[in-house]
Parts: structure tokens; C-alpha cells; sequence
């Protein structure tokens, strides 16, 4: 009897084939994310939204597993590049805590110079209707400093999905390793509040005075 091992993983295989264009990801959705951080030995549970067109991002974390004997508080997160700010909200006592930004928004998606090296697919080749065909990028952001490895689902066999499947990045700075893997994406964003920081926050900083000059590439 032959025996067909599932593997739910993404190196099951890859699929020779034509290289696919850059697919558009959602600019504003949910998902669910687990998050291994390899420099500090955690993986964590999150809620995760991001709202493209206004240039914020949230992370409301739902379980912690790492090496640790202590008790590690869960925290929601609230990115608002327009304010330049991040909000950190103790979820357990409350406490909230502000953070400057001074990166630029980036969306989760495929950049328009990454990489294509090939299709994977998510389950089993060998097993009909049991596995998903995705795309894999890699590339590198010379202004954050990292390189990625990006895995999607691919848009190109008739489906206008481009859903993120799992995002990697090695920072070259502290040669620290992120590795995401996000689940039952949903377009939109349930409750708007999210990105609201409760009242007792500290507020935005003022906004720098405009400048006699600028054009749009200063704004991306």
C-alpha cells in the first residue's frame, strides 16, 4: 500500500513554470497571525489590520509561548504613520505608552522589485483538492534595512486573490530573524476603534510646519 505523507508546509515542492506578475494584496484586511521572533525565543498569537489608505496598522496579540518562566502580558499595538506615532496598551493593567515613528508606511505586500523563485504549493501535490498554489518573493528594503522572503497566494489562475500566506525578514542590523504566517484573511476592518488609542494615551506630536517645496515622491 503506497502511504502519501501531507505536509502542511511550504517546502513541499516547486512548480516549474512561467513567472507570474506582481498580484495587488489588499490594502485594507484582517487576519489571524502567529510570529516567531528567533532573537527572542517567543511566538506570539495576533489579531492583525491594516488600513493602506490612511497609513495604519494594528496588532492585538492573543497568546505568548516562549522559554520565559515568567507570565508575559498581551499588548495591542496602534501604528499611525500620519502621526508619526506608535501606541503600546498594556491589555492586563491598561498602561499605555507612546512611541515616535520615523519610518515610512509600509503595506503588506509584494514589492514592485521583488524577486520571483518560484511556485509552492501549501499541502499536498500528490492529494486532490488538498493543497493551495502560492507564490514565493524575496527581495530587499535598503531603507529598513532587511531582506524578506515573501509567500502569497497566486492570483494569476483565475482568482482575484493575492492574500499573504507568510512573510520572513532578516534584519541586517542585528542579524535578528521575524517570521509570520497569517490565516483567515477577511477584506475590511471590523471595528474602526482599533486604531484608536484609548483616552488616558499620550497624544501625537505636533506636526512638523509644511516645507516651501515638495512633490509626491516625498510623500511615499
Amino acid at each position: 500500500m503506497e502511504v502519501v505523507l501531507c505536509v502542511f508546509a511550504y517546502f513541499v515542492g516547486l512548480v516549474v513554470a512561467q513567472t507570474p506578475e506582481i498580484c495587488r494584496a489588499p490594502t485594507v484586511f484582517e487576519a489571524k497571525e502567529q510570529r516567531v521572533d528567533f532573537a527572542r525565543h517567543m511566538e506570539v498569537g495576533s489579531t492583525i489590520g491594516q488600513d493602506a489608505d490612511n497609513e495604519r496598522f494594528y496588532r492585538k496579540e492573543t497568546s505568548v509561548v516562549s522559554n520565559l518562566t515568567v507570565t508575559l502580558d498581551l499588548y495591542h499595538e496602534i501604528w499611525s504613520y500620519r502621526e508619526h506615532a506608535l501606541y503600546r496598551i498594556n491589555m492586563r493593567t491598561g498602561e499605555c505608552m507612546r512611541m515616535g515613528i520615523v519610518t515610512s508606511f509600509e503595506p503588506i505586500g509584494i514589492p514592485l522589485d521583488a524577486r520571483f523563485v518560484g511556485y509552492r504549493h501549501i499541502g499536498s501535490s500528490g492529494i486532490r483538492n488538498s493543497n493551495i498554489l502560492t507564490t514565493n518573493w524575496v527581495g530587499e528594503n535598503t531603507e529598513k534595512k532587511y531582506r524578506y522572503d515573501l509567500v502569497f497566494t497566486d492570483a494569476s489562475l483565475g482568482s482575484s486573490a493575492c492574500l499573504p500566506v507568510r512573510v520572513t525578514r532578516f534584519y541586517d542590523d542585528d542579524r535578528s530573524l521575524e517570521q509570520a504566517s497569517l490565516f483567515d484573511v477577511t477584506a475590511g476592518i471590523s471595528d474602526p476603534t482599533v486604531f484608536t488609542p484609548p483616552d488616558h494615551c499620550p497624544p501625537p506630536p505636533p506636526l512638523p510646519p509644511p516645507t516651501k517645496q515638495s512633490s509626491l515622491f516625498e510623500t511615499l
